[in-house]
């Protein structure tokens, strides 16, 4: 297995990691900021699903694990309970890393791309997987897909209208919110390093000061936002730069109406006593108006195909507000975990 985290997309790795990936029939898991790092319709890519059962069964059931630019954060191993192979090989540019959460049998002082380099030029074809293991990261991968899917209801529908409207060098900018958590992280895919951007901190509200950016770093490629309504209202001002600026930038509310993550840890963690989770309801397609943005409001998975059209078509940045309560609700609630006991150390 290679699991790939963000050291490897800073160092440029992408073509050292699927060549060895190719070269070892290996499986290649990413970590959210890993992703990118080699394209995700790859048959060999596993991608960001961590807690995915068909996942985990495949990493533990593995030899060895070469971790390329990766940690091991919490939040990528289930507050380190995940199992991984005995035998890891650590590939790091900073050795502190080194054994902090999981033990190494080996460890690689080195830029990622330089190291994969001489990897790969050590091995010179005379290693391999056992037969059938490729089949059986394909199979992985997915039966992950295939799981995850089965919660979304007709929010899979959103889902594939917008990767078929969004162009591969798309950069797609996800605030913490339930769309991003369920599928925009995970199910919808990133072909190229750099192009999917997220909230370090996982708080609400940076979506649209990262897409601007975004925006103005590449004014040749099409941003799209997903955000929720309670997150978007933190910045919602900077609506006013992106007029100001013509930056395009297709910001993509996700409504349903308050703070979708909130409401359901009150549901599950305090027996649903709910507690300042609904907001008054928001028109934000003609509050961008108001502020010079072409607005348009989404009720429908067929309204947003033409939707999504039609805001990558305007020439500066354009809103779409998506009602989410009149899409309809997904298959399987958004599922939160109780608050974890930590420890570091592992």
């Amino acid at each position: 297995m290679i699991w790939a985290g963000g050291g490897a997309v800073a160092s440029g790795a992408g073509p050292e990691v699927l060549a060895l990936a190719h070269a070892l029939d290996a499986g290649v898991l990413t970590t959210l900021t890993g992703r990118g790092v080699i394209p995700e319709d790859d048959p060999l890519c596993l991608g960001y699903f961590p807690t995915d059962a068909a996942v985990q069964e495949l990493v533990a059931a593995g030899d060895v694990l070469l971790a390329v630019g990766t940690r091991f954060q919490g939040f990528n191993t289930q507050t380190y309970r995940m199992r991984l192979p005995s035998a890891i090989v650590h590939v790091d540019i900073d050795a502190d890393e080194f054994n902090l959460n999981y033990p190494a049998a080996a460890t690689v002082h080195s830029d990622a791309k330089a190291a994969l380099q001489e990897i790969i030029a050590v091995l010179d074809g005379r290693a391999s997987a056992e037969d059938g293991w490729r089949e059986r990261s394909q199979e992985a991968r997915q039966r992950s897909r295939a799981n995850q899917r089965a919660l979304l209801g007709p929010h899979e529908g959103l889902l594939d209208v917008l990767r078929e409207g969004l162009p591969h060098d798309a950069i797609v900018v996800k605030d913490s919110t339930i769309p991003a958590y369920t599928w925009g992280n995970r199910l919808l895919e990133v072909y190229e390093p750099r192009t999917s951007l997220h909230a370090a901190s996982m708080a609400i509200g940076p979506g649209l000061p990262l897409a601007l950016g975004a925006a103005v770093a590449h004014p040749d490629r099409p941003v799209a936002l997903i955000t929720g309504d309670g997150g978007f209202l933190l910045a919602i001002g900077e609506l006013s730069t992106a007029a100001q600026y013509g930056l395009k930038v297709l910001v993509m509310v996700f409504n349903d109406g308050g703070y979708g993550v909130l409401r359901r840890y009150q549901e599950t963690l305090f027996k649903n006593r709910q507690i300042a989770v609904d907001m008054a309801p928001i028109d934000f397609a003609q509050v961008a108006q108001g502020m010079g943005v072409p607005g348009r409001r989404v009720s429908s998975v067929a309204g947003f195909a033409g939707a999504v059209a039609w805001g990558l078509a305007q020439p500066g940045p354009a809103l779409l507000d998506i009602d989410l309560n009149g899409i309809g609700p997904m298959a399987v609630p958004y599922r939160v975990a109780s608050p974890p006991s930590f420890r570091v150390g592992q």
